[in-house]
């Protein structure tokens, strides 16, 4: 009996030992729970900041497989995180040489273990837009994850480099209309001082020729040539400073280049072929038809100064445009033009072409390869367009010959009907 009682007090041990352990293990498992759903609400967390962050966060493997984004990531490549996380990342990303070129740079992180920073890396999202990326990534490593990671913050600077661009921009056209302001006024001034010394020798040789011997007049008659050679100048100076009036007539540009092609043949280079390419489309432009023809020509003049003595080939054309903000914004003349169709005369020659440093001072009164005679070139293109409300677009590189295209306004249409007869 003994022997059976002590049997059953080592039971009720055993079982109050089990009954503590299961106590226990009920405890761990509660803390445990109490663990995962500390953990769970920490990512939970976690997740709600990084999806605020605007930046693209990203967490990948070796092999580029995304183990954590953020919301940025997911709707750059049109999806969700949910839809994102795990898979690869050449199964979102179009380029390929742009998505070797990240992966390249994942695995260098992974493998040397030092941060890099990537000051500029270019993608397309889903929607077509292509991306300016500013990224910085670093070795990493995940609880439960093994193999190694790299972490990744990516800013999206696109919008920065194009404000940046514009106000480049901005500053440039600013700048070149101050230097135009000074040079008008530079050449008003001159051209006041200049016309009233070619009218004093003008008046005086027209005396002198009445005095002097047949000799005589024939030298006043070059140094009358000369003085009205300098008159067209200063009449040029006037006309790029603003201070002369156009008489304006209704006229087409495809027309006028017409009536111009003889006079036009006999100025270019023996060596240059020239073309006409005058659409059939036109509207007519309010325009003095004087300096419309001194426009042509001096552009002509200039392709043809272009090509020198090497052949080539010179292009008139004409035709329409529907030119909006943006092309508007583009052209040489800022004035704030009002969006239109425009009809241009534009001349393309294959010659040697410009950088963007002869560009930025090609209309300046000082700049030439080699001046016309009697001619301020360019820069009295300039004024003249100028005059009309009209604007320039230019296109030139070096090896890639110069397309100048002139740009004028054209009147609105007259509605059917509304004439007072």
């Amino acid at each position: 009996m003994k022997d059976e009682r002590k049997t059953k007090g080592q039971l009720i041990e055993e079982l109050t030992m089990l009954r503590r352990q299961v106590a226990e293990l009920q405890g761990f498992a509660s803390e445990r729970v109490q663990v995962e759903d500390a953990l769970k609400e920490s990512e939970s967390r976690l997740r709600q900041i990084i999806d605020l962050v605007p930046h693209m966060i990203f967490v990948k493997d070796w092999d580029g497989r995304f183990i954590l984004t953020n919301k940025a990531v997911a709707e750059a490549y049109g999806t969700t995180v949910e839809k994102l996380t795990g898979t690869r990342h050449s199964e979102h990303h179009k380029d390929e040489a742009e998505l070797k070129h990240m992966l390249n740079d994942d695995q260098e992180v992974i493998s040397e273990g030092v941060p890099k920073f990537i000051p500029e890396e270019t993608f397309v999202d889903a929607i077509g837009k292509r991306r300016v990326l500013q990224t910085i990534k670093i070795p990493f490593s995940m609880s439960g994850i093994d193999q190694p990671a790299v972490l990744g913050v990516a800013l999206d600077i696109t919008d920065r480099l194009r404000a940046e661009e514009e106000r480049r921009r901005l500053e440039a056209r600013i700048q070149q209309a101050r230097k135009q302001e000074s040079l008008a006024a530079l050449a008003s001034g001159i051209a006041h001082d200049f016309h009233e010394l070619v009218t004093n020798i003008l008046d005086n040789a027209a005396l002198a020729r009445a005095m002097r011997s047949p000799e005589g007049r024939e030298l006043l008659g070059n140094i009358e040539r000369a003085a009205r050679r300098a008159a067209d100048l200063t009449n040029q100076m006037f006309v790029y400073a603003g201070e002369v009036r156009f008489e304006v007539c209704a006229l087409f540009p495809n027309r006028l280049v017409e009536d111009m092609a003889h006079v036009l043949d006999a100025i270019v280079s023996s060596k240059a072929e020239l073309r006409y390419d005058l659409s059939s489309e036109s509207l007519p432009i309010l325009a003095d038809p004087g300096r419309l023809r001194q426009v042509v020509m001096n552009l002509v003049t200039n392709a043809s100064e272009a090509l020198g003595d090497e052949p080539g080939s010179i292009t008139v054309s004409t035709g329409l445009v529907d030119a909006g903000r943006e092309y508007l914004d583009s052209a040489y003349i800022d004035d704030d033009l009002p969006e239109g169709r425009y009809a241009f005369i534009e001349v393309t020659d294959s010659g040697q072409g410009m950088d963007a440093a002869e560009q930025a001072k090609m209309f300046d009164p000082v700049f030439s390869r080699k001046f016309a005679e009697g001619g301020l070139g360019l820069a009295a293109v300039l004024g003249v367009v100028r005059g009309h409300k009209g604007t320039i677009k230019v296109d030139s590189a070096p090896g890639r010959g110069t397309t100048i295209r002139v740009l004028f306004p054209t009147p609105p249409p007259v509605p059917f009907g509304s004439g007072s007869g």
